[in-house]
């Protein structure tokens, strides 16, 4: 069944897939998600993941990348590229028993959650508190601000294994992986069109990542909120229930805007730095994700506190042009600071109470998403008053 592939492959790793695996000639270890859980496979194991051969004390380190070659079984369609020359070794991928079902869901849905409870907080209700006093007062009541604080880390809570269709769905709407975006072109504005787009590329769209069209469609369903709003309240009707609509679509959009200003949430390098080039020796090790967005914002990190936050948050304005591409500029801009939080990690500024420039750092990205954030809802308010365009029915429509 072995078939020698002649060179070996560093094998690195992408969203989704293992964190960690090293090879031996009898072992498999496995580091699955942040928490380092380890598994160990031997050749007589039942249960196998990988089954490989190599060299009188060869080892293989890394995380999965991809190649073209397509990894048949419970993970097909994934594919492997960026082979480089390590050690000669034979490598087949199987699967025997069904009992590895359980550990597979955790390895494709790892939990990587955006800002932490803390972080997305934080965000939504300093947007919502300097929404400007055009907008309707209903959205600066203390009711309202609570709502849509509460509502930061709601997708977060759909991320848990108990709803498994539910967390692997929409664990993609997370991120964008933005190295892909050189092999991809120009990204069409709807999210099936991006699907049928990366297909054709050999990219699984749920790798690459989804971030982009679900923040686009829910800023839709607010700005389509918005209009019920205005058209109730033109004919002086109870608008009670549409507003509660709204302040649920604000705070939904909250919890990806603020996922859109954490640097990882732009990277394959979003858990230890992965691709091959690593000039700047940035650790492959796992952990930092947790690190900077959850324990370092936390109270036993830096207890950063949101009026610092809101000082360095930009004045409002209306955001002009089209919404997908205003949102696409902001995360490359965030983008922009993958290499300075790596930086900042291999000095130990997160660690602990951080440094003034750590600290000052995470305050100026959960500024950045607070401001856009609150730039999105102003926006959607004023373009909910746009003439809606009469829809003509041809025939075989």
């Amino acid at each position: 069944m072995d078939k020698s592939i002649g060179s070996s492959i560093r094998v690195l790793m992408q969203k989704k897939r293992l964190r960690r695996i090293t090879l031996g000639n009898n072992t498999r270890l496995v580091t699955i998600g942040t928490t380092h859980t380890c598994l160990m496979f031997s050749r007589s194991t039942q249960i196998a993941l990988a089954h490989a051969q190599f060299q009188a004390g060869a080892q293989l380190q890394g995380y999965w990348f991809s190649t073209g070659t397509k990894f048949h079984g419970l993970f097909a369609p994934y594919r492997f590229t960026a082979p480089s020359i390590l050690h000669s070794m034979r490598t087949h991928f199987f699967f025997r028993s069904a009992a590895w079902f359980g550990i597979a869901s955790l390895l494709v849905n790892p939990l990587a959650y955006g800002w932490g409870s803390v972080g997305h907080r934080m965000i939504n209700r300093l947007a919502e508190s300097a929404l400007p006093s055009s907008m309707p007062a209903f959205l600066r009541t203390p009711s309202a601000l609570d709502e849509v604080e509460y509502l930061g880390p709601e997708p977060d809570r759909w991320r848990s294994p108990t709803e498994p269709e539910l967390s692997h769905a929409q664990a993609p709407e997370h991120f964008l992986d933005m190295e892909y975006l050189d092999q991809l072109g120009p990204l069409p504005h709807q999210r099936l069109d991006f699907e049928k787009d990366a297909l054709a590329h050999g990219l699984d769209p749920a790798h690459v990542g989804l971030q982009p069209w679900q923040t686009d469609e829910v800023w839709e369903r607010l700005k389509a909120s918005f209009r019920a709003y205005r058209e109730l309240s033109a004919k002086h009707q109870d608008t009670a229930a549409v507003q509660q609509a709204i302040l649920f679509y604000i705070g939904w959009l909250g919890h990806y805007v603020g996922d859109g200003s954490q640097p990882l949430h732009t990277t394959i390098n979003y858990d230890g730095w992965a691709l091959a080039a690593n000039p700047n020796h940035f650790s492959r090790e796992h952990g930092i994700h947790s690190l900077f967005e959850s324990q370092f914002v936390g109270s036993q990190g830096a207890n950063l506190h949101p009026s610092d936050v809101a000082d360095k948050m930009t004045p409002p304005h209306l955001l002009q042009g089209d919404i997908f591409t205003v949102y696409m500029d902001y995360l490359h801009a965030t983008s922009g600071f993958i290499q300075p939080l790596y930086l900042l990690n291999k000095t130990g500024a997160f660690e602990g109470k951080g440094t003034q420039e750590s600290r000052s750092f995470v305050e100026q990205r959960l500024a950045s998403g607070a401001s856009m954030l609150r730039d999105m809802i102003y926006t959607a308010w004023v373009r909910s008053a746009d003439p809606v365009p009469q829809r003509s029915y041809l025939a075989g429509e």
